[in-house]
């Protein structure tokens, strides 16, 4: 019988400087505290995180609604993430790869993967005492252990890439889980497809967190960068989608000027422009032709931005400048009032005042 084709989804680790650190990879508090144990040597890296989510953190309205009618429940889960380095020599530790998994059951967690995992990241933490074998010797059996039991108990679970470039790729074996709390896939070609890609994205925005420091936009809506299947092997509609999801972005932001988003605006041009170079990093061919990606204009853009923000910023300061004269009036006509009352308390002569009717 042929193993079925695992669904393959790809997409992008946002970072500005087109590599990131997997030394401070877990390091988040969004949206809660992950807890990590990281541990390398010269040649290899061994990692795990697992952090609390809302089932429904994939970004979308109604987000209780919308768990309880997709996956049948609500409440939080746990998501986990077990990952060694690989090399693409002649660069070593260049990919994160392992297995990520979305736990429901609190009880299965708790009381049946929780504790191999402290087993297991004591382990990894023991390998700093040691100095005869290496870390892949130290951890390698250990490592291949717990992913199979973890795979056995989760709700979902799929294989995951991350390379230094950020380009992240999620392969989702179906069928998927056999424990008890595991979703059914729907009989639906349609609705099976929504539900894997949400499943994956909650994966992928999981591990986003864990490498990416949300500056600028609002983690909690953060749907700038998402994950798309790949078909036929195809690496470049996913990218062209992606760097239109950004330019999107800056676009809708420019359209709406406020001085909270000039800034986001050029700070996303910059990740865009960081991700188009990565593009022609990995696909070669498309350095010899253009019309393969979409070119934008940043440097023109964050020129346009940069003149409607003075534009903004000089309106801003006229109103406080009207605004600065019109409360120093007022203060003064209360000043002159109140030392004027003061003055004729203080007279021991009667002076007769009668209001003008003009003023009653």
């Amino acid at each position: 019988m042929e193993t079925p084709t695992p669904i393959h989804f790809r997409g992008w680790i946002p970072t500005v400087s087109g590599r990131l650190s997997f030394s401070v990879f877990g390091h988040t508090l969004f949206p809660s505290r992950a807890t990590c144990e990281n541990v390398a040597d010269p040649y290899h890296r061994y990692f795990t995180a697992y952090q609390q989510h809302d089932l429904s953190d994939v970004i979308l309205p109604f987000k209780q609604t919308f768990s309880r009618f997709l996956l049948g429940r609500r409440g939080n889960c746990t998501l986990l993430v077990i990952a060694r380095t690989e090399d693409e020599l002649p660069h070593t530790q260049f990919y994160f790869s392992g297995l990520a998994f979305i736990f429901f059951d609190s009880n299965t967690w708790a009381n049946r993967i929780l504790p191999l995992l402290q087993e297991y990241n004591r382990h990894l933490s023991m390998f700093y005492s040691l100095t005869r074998a290496t870390l892949h010797q130290h951890a390698n059996s250990e490592f291949e252990k717990i992913i199979d039991i973890c795979a056995s108990h989760s709700s979902f679970f799929a294989e995951i890439k991350i390379s230094r470039r950020g380009t992240t790729d999620i392969w989702v074996p179906v069928p998927n889980a056999t424990a008890p709390d595991a979703p059914s896939l729907p009989t639906n070609e349609v609705r099976r497809a929504t539900l894997l890609h949400g499943l994956a994205a909650q994966l992928f925005f999981f591990l986003k967190n864990l490498g990416h420091h949300h500056q600028h936009h609002d983690g909690a809506t953060d749907t700038i960068v998402d994950i798309h299947e790949i078909n036929n092997d195809d690496d470049l509609t996913w990218r062209r989608n992606t760097l239109y999801s950004m330019y999107r972005t800056v676009i809708e932001y420019k359209r709406n000027p406020h001085s909270a988003t000039f800034n986001n605006c050029i700070g996303i041009i910059a990740y865009a422009e960081t991700f188009f170079q990565l593009c022609l990093e990995e696909i070669p061919l498309a350095e010899g032709n253009p019309d393969l990606l979409p070119i934008y204009y940043g440097d023109n853009t964050t020129n346009s931005i940069r003149s409607t923000q003075a534009g903004v910023e000089r309106q801003r300061s006229e109103r406080s400048r009207r605004l600065d004269i019109v409360r120093t009036t007022l203060l003064t006509i209360i000043a002159i009032s109140i030392s004027f009352a003061g003055l004729v308390r203080l007279s021991p002569e009667d002076f007769h005042i009668t209001p003008d009717p003009w003023l009653i």
